[in-house]
């Protein structure tokens, strides 16, 4: 049978039964004996459904920011996320089904009392002596794609026995809100299809990102929404940090967000902290970093705390070639004596003199010429 959706098959033969429409669920001759063994309302649900984290980063959390309740909707409305569900699954999920039908509970219009049920299977399909944890399908509503679909994040195969028994209408956990979107993209249900084993790779989900650049490119281009999924502002932190190490090229606008709210993401921090964060940030964003180089060029005293003289005169040439600020040359004209001896033993005072201040043509042609009267008289030259 042709499909006239998703994919089918792919080139090393691998052929899924057929389109989920058109299959014909298994007659029912197998019984489950189930123990439920905690239930718990709604808001105990949210809360863990809350704490759920980004698949690959335990400290971020996609749900933290989002409105969540317990929503009937048509599956005909719903959006699969995955070209394929199993017959296996399928079949399993519908003796799971009919087995808590036979308690009162019914998996498909789970309520806001018995919203998440711990239960263990003691024979039959799923025999196992592990407990299991069912809830309601989860479905987002998805501002990123046109219309706002309503995509089946996990569930599938519950909805898609729904589907095929002919139930119009189930209760599921509709969230709102998201702080970021889903990585698989929404798809129609002519384009799922009944596999018999998981299909290879690309048959599974249309993926909306085609690579991890491609993603963060995305969150760093949606920051403010993107970082209410974090839930500590090291945390956040945390992860500008990775940006810049392994994605520096797109990360420039980050560098910009953070110097423009120095003081909110470094409060927290030691003032050497604060250093180490802001030396290589400059260095490497300078033209996205003015306006932390004016915070520390106008508190210096405050940033210099604790600097061997070495490190002192290090950081300030670094900061001078790319920020030649005005309040730190005239500190440093200032204090020259205290650093004479940094001069003579660490870096050649003609080197710091001539690249950081003299040849800074941005700087008032006063501070230049002070600077220059500072050089040793073999050394001078002119401004």
């Amino acid at each position: 049978m042709e499909t006239t959706g998703g994919p089918r098959r792919s080139s090393d033969k691998v052929t899924s039964i057929c389109l989920l429409d058109n299959y014909c669920l298994e007659e029912d001759t197998l019984r489950q004996d189930i123990d439920i063994l905690e239930i718990h309302d709604l808001d105990h649900l949210e809360t863990e459904i809350r704490t759920i984290p980004l698949l690959g980063n335990h400290e971020y959390f996609p749900y933290r920011p989002s409105s969540i309740e317990l929503s009937q909707v048509r599956v005909a409305d719903l959006c699969p996320a995955a070209y394929y569900v199993l017959r296996s699954n399928l079949a399993r999920t519908n003796v799971t089904r009919n087995a808590l039908l036979e308690k009162g509970i019914d998996i498909l219009a789970l309520t806001e009392k018995n919203a998440l049920i711990s239960y263990k299977a003691n024979h039959g399909p799923g025999a196992s002596s592990k407990v299991v944890s069912i809830y309601p399908m989860i479905v987002e509503v998805s501002p990123f794609d046109a219309g706002n679909p309503l995509i089946i994040v996990d569930g599938l195969h519950r909805i898609s026995l729904a589907r095929i028994l002919g139930i119009e209408v189930v209760t599921v956990l509709l969230i709102r809100n998201a702080a970021c979107p889903l990585q698989p993209m929404p798809l129609t249900w002519n384009q799922v299809s009944v596999w018999e084993t998981v299909p290879p790779q690309h048959l599974k989900k249309l993926f909306r990102f085609k690579d991890p650049e491609t993603q963060i490119a995305w969150a760093i281009k949606n920051w403010t929404l993107f970082r209410q999924g974090f839930n500590r502002l090291a945390a956040e932190r945390d992860f500008m940090f990775s940006m810049f190490a392994n994605f520096p090229q797109i990360a420039a606008p980050l560098a910009a967000l953070i110097s423009l709210s120095w003081n909110e993401y470094f409060a927290d921090l030691s003032t050497a902290d604060e250093r180490a964060w802001a030396l290589p940030l400059i260095q490497r964003y300078p033209g996205q970093t003015k306006e932390v180089a004016q915070i520390i060029a106008a508190n210096w005293d405050k940033y210099r705390e604790g600097l061997p003289i070495e490190e002192e005169l290090h950081f300030l040439f670094q900061f001078l070639l790319r920020h030649p600020e005005e309040s730190l040359v005239q500190w440093i004209l200032k204090n020259f004596e205290q650093l004479k001896a940094g001069f003579e033993d660490y870096i050649d005072v003609y080197d710091f003199l001539q690249n950081a201040i003299i040849s800074q043509h941005r700087l008032p042609y006063e501070l230049r010429s002070q600077a220059l009267g500072l050089l040793p008289r073999q050394e001078l030259v002119r401004v």
